[in-house]
């Protein structure tokens, strides 16, 4: 699952997001969901914790297939 679609699904917002796992900026989530960065190896595991297993580390380079 897409970060962007857990986000929307559970009604949590970036800023919410960002916090919970740890991100210093919101704008960091959002860059998460456009594509535009790639997290770390710490954040795809707070990620992957904080979305109970349903946004994994290959869901973040799913849009890089399909280019």
């Amino acid at each position: 699952m897409r970060l962007d679609e857990f986000l929307t699904n559970h009604n949590i917002s970036t800023t919410h997001f960002a916090a919970e796992v740890g991100a210093a900026h919101r704008v960091s989530v959002y860059r998460w969901i456009k594509g535009e960065r790639i997290p770390s190896r710490e954040f795809m595991s707070r990620i992957t914790d904080a979305t109970g297993g349903l946004v994994q580390p290959e869901d973040f380079y799913r849009h890089l297939l399909d280019e």
